[in-house]
């Protein structure tokens, strides 16, 4: 798992918590530090204890995620990678359905479903509010047309090593 990170400690320990909540327990996490700060591996410090996660955090800030990303799939040493976003959650399930249907199907790229929330909560126990889902069975056709709703974020995607090899690393 490939997760860049700048500037939002708070919502990083969030991200993180919901891969230590999968389901698949099998996996690594890198966090990727576009040139962090001290709070950034002061929020990461508890979660080091985990032999499955790893920081590492680059000398210099390039302000996007190709970087990073790419950083990450260079450090990776799995059949599969996952990216997900500092900003983002996982439901617990997601690693083991993108896995299954990686197996199931012999694909080299899993294009997971989305819902996004775009106001916060009103108070402290205030439910979220979903305000849009992405539909099901799309076709790539239908992802890249319909939108940015529509547009599932790389936090759904999951990749096999050889389709990231094959197509290198991430341009900005």
């Amino acid at each position: 798992i490939v997760l860049p990170t700048y500037g939002r400690p708070g919502t990083l320990a969030c991200a993180v918590q919901s891969v230590l909540h999968q389901t698949l327990s099998r996996w690594r996490l890198l966090v990727i530090g576009d040139g962090c700060g001290e709070e950034t591996a002061a929020a990461l410090a508890p979660f080091l204890a985990d032999p499955r996660i790893r920081y590492v955090n680059l000398p210099w800030r390039c302000g996007e995620q190709a970087l990073p990303n790419s950083a990450g799939m260079a450090c990776a040493s799995t059949d599969r990678i996952a990216f997900l976003n500092h900003d983002d959650l996982w439901l617990p399930t997601h690693l083991e359905a993108a896995c299954h249907q990686l197996d199931h199907t012999g694909a080299d790229f899993f294009l997971g479903r989305s819902a996004w929330i775009w106001e916060a909560p009103a108070s402290a126990g205030a439910p979220l509010a979903i305000e849009t889902i992405s539909p099901l069975q799309q076709s790539f056709h239908q992802v890249f047309v319909s939108g940015f709703h529509g547009v599932e974020p790389v936090s759904a995607w999951v990749v096999t090593r050889a389709l990231a090899d094959k197509v290198g690393p991430w341009r900005r």
